[in-house]
């Protein structure tokens, strides 16, 4: 009896062991080879051709929530203290300031901090720098952005990229060395397309609102605490006692504040790849990923991963936790299995 075997390469079910070998050889011979480095010129021809992804993002919404958070915590605290709103407006101050100056200054002390090359787009060095600042273009239009953002390089061994900017107008996409000589144009363009997901979600403004309520409470909690332990009839070792329990309790606290805001990162991350699939394509976006993987094991100088630390929420991967819940990203395997999943 002859033994069969299914092609893998033609619409014909079966053919003979013999024939099919020819065969395929024959349609491996005749088939166009596939360009593994596609011409950026058609990548960005790519995103335009595709339809424009409709992002209901507006500052409003979390602003509003955030505001309506505040409110509760001031009644909360007149209806504890009898009327006295001191200790909530003290909380919401101490609590707004940092974040907020922090988002206003974001994209300022990224340029300083990684000596960013912003490209000027009238005026471009080179064919790369025009290339990459046209696909950050034409994702930023279908994405929905009234403008472009800034685009910039800076220098680093690990493949990464970050979107910072207190603004959809006033923000900044930034590449690494490493990942604009490691990825082709096609990576290149599903790592953008993230970042510029980020931006249009609206998530360093929406990171700030988090970070901004967690340390009111925190803050209103610590206050709460020294006036409710604080005696003036305490002797130095029962001072120092209360004192420690009030800093145990507090950075309880600061520790389960922390965990929400690295799980709302991590949902954010998530948001933003499945977001980048639809801009480019779930392969382009997973093939990226895929990618990042080689960086996985790379250890960063202390000097360099000190200086990028404060980034690494906005950054297209981060180093991987122990426990994921300590991460600001979901390990890269996760994120490549939910996008299979999504599409």
């Amino acid at each position: 009896m002859q033994e069969h075997k299914q092609c893998l390469l033609s619409s014909r079910n079966l053919l003979p062991v013999e024939e099919k070998n020819k065969h395929c050889e024959e349609l491996i011979h005749d088939a166009p080879v596939p360009d593994l480095n596609p011409d950026p010129a058609s990548i960005i021809n790519l995103i335009k051709n595709k339809k424009s992804v409709s992002v209901h993002c507006s500052p409003w919404k979390p602003l509003g929530m955030f505001g309506l958070m505040n409110i509760a915590i001031c009644l909360s605290v007149t209806v504890v203290t009898l009327g006295d709103i001191r200790l909530a407006l003290i909380a919401l101050a101490l609590g707004i300031i940092g974040p907020f100056v922090t988002l206003f200054l974001s994209k300022f002390m990224a340029k300083h901090s990684f000596g960013i090359k912003v490209i000027d787009p009238k005026k471009f060095k080179d064919e790369n720098e025009e290339k990459l600042y046209g696909i950050v273009e034409a994702l930023a239009l279908k994405s929905g952005l009234k403008s472009t953002p800034e685009v910039g390089t800076y220098t680093s061994p690990d493949m990464n990229a970050f979107a910072t900017g207190h603004s959809q107008s006033s923000s900044l996409v930034a590449f690494s060395s490493a990942l604009t000589e490691k990825m082709d144009e096609e990576a290149i363009a599903a790592v953008a397309a993230h970042e510029i997901a980020h931006i249009a979600n609206g998530d360093m403004l929406s990171m700030t609102v988090m970070e901004s309520v967690i340390n009111t409470v925190v803050i209103l909690i610590d206050i709460g605490l020294f006036f409710v332990l604080d005696d003036e009839d305490d002797n130095f070792l029962a001072w120092i006692s209360k004192t420690i329990i009030r800093w145990i309790i507090t950075g309880i606290f600061m520790f389960l504040g922390n965990l929400l805001a690295l799980w709302f990162s991590r949902h954010r991350e998530f948001k933003a790849d499945k977001l980048a699939a639809e801009l480019v394509s779930p392969g382009s976006m997973t093939k990226a990923l895929n990618k990042l993987r080689e960086d996985e094991h790379l250890v960063l100088p202390d000097n360099i991963a000190h200086a990028q630390q404060s980034y690494a929420a906005f950054k297209i991967s981060s180093a991987t936790a122990a426990l994921d819940i300590f991460s600001t990203h979901p390990a890269l395997e996760r994120r490549i299995e939910r996008l299979q999943q999504q599409h």
